[in-house]
């Protein structure tokens, strides 16, 4: 039956799946499942996979290519390691040197000989030192049950959304975003929605259409302010329109809040908000330039940690114990945080003004993060293949929009270099658009 669906389909240039119809089978399932007595997860569960091997049999793939931004950092390491001198504004990944105390505490760490296992909830003294921040930082006073340090903060995203889905549940997640979102939803064997905004509409997310994605399965929403790669900051009034939307559909509320030290105006943050069920995520790798240290953190009811804790307990054992040590340090920095994101709020306004007289060219000026997403206003221009053309010709090295949904006239430009290399890098996007 699905071969032959896939056949009609095919003659008929109809796309192979039709998110309309996936709804209303779950819709169908859900009806199903609460007159027979059956469980909705498993009725659920058992509709994804048939849904997942009909599109199997039809050749079903993603409509629109997935590039991630790890690529575009294989693809630009590849041309370094051969000699070539690139521009580097692929990767997300702060140029500023960790604190010198935060060095010196994993050092001190390290001839103390703190390389041991430690409770996969974090050592009490980071897990304390952390609550204290959060108290101090956003109001928030949270138990240590209420806390995981995690191994970086992909971990923490990872496993708050397996905490929170099954196999064939659904969690919304809004566009353009960070792919591994997605990526981990899929993994999972949960299904994401999106929910598209644009450029026209200053990247606010459409509030009616994040309410009409919400199927019988969905169980999330996924929101990451400030963002990566727009720089969006959430007005209050649409944050809490959409916890309020959360709220009234029995939703969790996962809050990548990774950049929030590097908001350039005042951004909300779900700790001192009315979810009722809700992950926020955060990482010590923007803030504070410890990306290698592999470091980040969740909050969240004793339940969902509880959940989490069973994963990382299962996968990581524990972060390592000088990090631990190392980040308990960085808590106490929030002059080299201020001045990190002085620093980033000066490059993204420079490199605004030379993007706005750049031909061919149209940006949004962020309220923060540490991206630029420019879209191409000569349509006969592919940003993918605009990225291939720049890397090659002009050896610059920026992510293709389509990493971060169907964005295929953007590309993202990381601002994490300084101010020179960033004019020198644009200067040569201009040439190649001409």
């Amino acid at each position: 039956m699905a071969r032959e669906a896939g056949r009609i389909k095919s003659m008929n240039s109809i796309p192979i799946q039709d998110e309309r119809v996936e709804a209303a089978l779950y819709e169908a399932v859900a009806m199903e499942c609460e007159k027979v007595g059956v469980e909705k997860r498993t009725g659920f569960k058992i509709l994804s996979s048939l849904l997942a091997e009909s599109k199997r049999v039809q050749g079903g793939t993603s409509p629109i290519p997935r590039e991630t931004p790890m690529q575009s950092f294989a693809k630009a390491v590849k041309l370094q390691s051969e000699g070539k001198k690139i521009i580097r504004l692929d990767v997300g990944e702060p140029d500023f040197r960790p604190p010198a105390s935060v060095v010196n505490a994993c050092i001190d760490a390290l001839r103390n000989f703190k390389t041991h296992y430690t409770l996969t909830r974090g050592i009490p003294e980071l897990v304390e030192a952390l609550r204290n921040y959060l108290k101090s930082k956003w109001g928030f006073d949270g138990t240590e049950d209420e806390i995981i340090i995690t191994t970086g903060g992909r971990f923490a995203v990872y496993s708050g959304l397996a905490s929170v889905l099954s196999e064939g549940e659904s969690a919304i997640v809004i566009d353009p975003n960070w792919p591994a979102y997605k990526q981990a939803i899929e993994f999972i064997g949960a299904r994401p929605l999106t929910v598209r905004s644009t450029l026209e509409e200053r990247w606010n997310p459409p509030l009616e259409d994040i309410k009409n994605s919400i199927r019988a399965d969905t169980r999330a929403i996924v929101i990451s302010y400030p963002n990566n790669p727009t720089g969006k900051v959430l007005d209050r009034e649409t944050f809490r329109s959409i916890i309020e939307i959360a709220n009234d559909y029995g939703l969790t509320i996962i809050s990548d809040e990774t950049y929030v030290d590097y908001a350039f105006k005042s951004c909300p943050t779900i700790l001192n908000s009315d979810a009722e069920d809700f992950i926020c995520i955060g990482s010590f790798s923007k803030t504070w330039a410890m990306t290698g240290f592999r470091v980040g953190y969740a909050i969240s009811s004793k339940n969902t940690i509880d959940k989490m804790l069973s994963m990382a307990s299962l996968m990581l054992t524990s972060a390592p114990e000088f990090v631990q040590y190392a980040a308990i340090a960085a808590l106490g920095c929030d002059r080299e945080a201020r001045e990190n994101c002085i620093t980033m709020k000066e490059r993204s306004e420079a490199v605004c003004d030379l993007l706005e007289k750049t031909p061919n060219i149209e940006v949004y000026r962020p309220n923060g993060a540490i991206y630029l997403f420019p879209r191409i206003k000569n349509t006969r221009i592919v940003a993918g293949e605009f990225a291939e053309r720049l890397l090659s010709e002009k050896l610059v090295s920026v992510t293709p929009g389509i990493a971060f949904g169907a964005y295929p006239e953007h590309f993202r430009i990381s601002l994490c270099k300084p101010k020179e290399v960033l004019f020198e890098g644009v200067e040569r996007i201009g040439e190649a658009l001409l």
